[in-house]
């Protein structure tokens, strides 16, 4: 890339860089055995070009930094941060990092979410979800930092099982098994609960808000914003802040909200 911008400029180009958030997120090199550390743009910025010393960061015209859009999991296991990707932001009354879907247990609930597990897809109707950053399952990373197993379900209502129902007509039969008996044990004053489910052995990963790639969040314990100010800082060491531009994601795909 180093060497693309170079003939770019050459010949007289504009070029702009719009690296994923986890490509530049610090002005630091990569200590770690692994190198899981991604930050490529600033890793690998200098090269030489047929004996012309070119850094990528001073040559290019602009940068835009997409937040939100890079998330990797290797970071998070091998980062110094334990609250890097942690899910300690400070909430909003209506936007929930879990959504509850049971809030007015006398009402079905009437959020669904598709699901993708085992190869088939499918929606689900889960007393609660984790829309945002709370991941679920084993090894969850919690928002003190630390890891946990986090059900991901109420016990008993992980009885859906995904499949094709079409090559296997017994899913047919079992799932309304299961719903019947569902309807019948799960009351709610008394009457019937609504047949909420989860597919079986179906997890949930984390999404933004992470402060490793989702800084321009407000977290626990700090003042409001300095994870993003503090990563501008650390940019400005490598990359002319004047050259940069910031992208926030909007929320096209948050049904909740929605």
């Amino acid at each position: 890339m180093t060497g693309v911008t170079h003939y770019m400029k050459k010949e007289g180009f504009v070029v702009t860089l719009a690296p994923m958030s986890t490509a530049v997120y610090t002005d630091e090199e990569d200590a770690t055995p692994t190198q899981h550390m991604r930050n490529e743009f600033v890793k690998w910025r200098k090269h030489n070009i047929n004996g012309v010393d070119c850094d990528l960061l001073d040559m290019a015209d602009s940068m835009l930094l997409q937040w939100y859009s890079g998330f990797d999991a290797a970071l998070c296991q091998n980062h110094k941060d334990p609250l890097a990707c942690a899910c300690d932001n400070i909430e909003l009354a209506d936007y929930p990092n879990i959504y509850n879907n049971t809030v007015d247990p006398k009402v079905p609930g009437i959020f669904y979410k598709y699901y993708d597990a085992d190869a088939f897809g499918g929606n689900m109707y889960p007393q609660t979800w984790p829309a945002r950053c709370q991941a679920c399952g084993k090894n969850t990373i919690m928002p003190n930092g630390t890891r946990m197993d986090l059900p991901c379900y109420r016990p008993g209502d992980d009885w859906f099982m995904p499949g094709n129902v079409t090559s296997h007509p017994d899913l047919v039969t079992s799932h309304n098994d299961h719903m019947k008996n569902y309807t019948e044990t799960y009351m709610v004053d008394g009457k019937p609960g609504f047949p909420y489910w989860w597919p079986q052995n179906m997890t949930q990963v984390s999404k933004c808000p992470r402060s490793l790639d989702c800084p321009d969040w407000r977290y626990h314990n700090e003042k409001p914003y300095s994870r993003q100010m503090k990563l501008l800082k650390k940019l400005s060491t490598v990359f002319d802040l004047d050259k940069l531009s910031i992208g926030f994601e909007t929320l096209g795909v948050d049904v909740v909200v929605q």
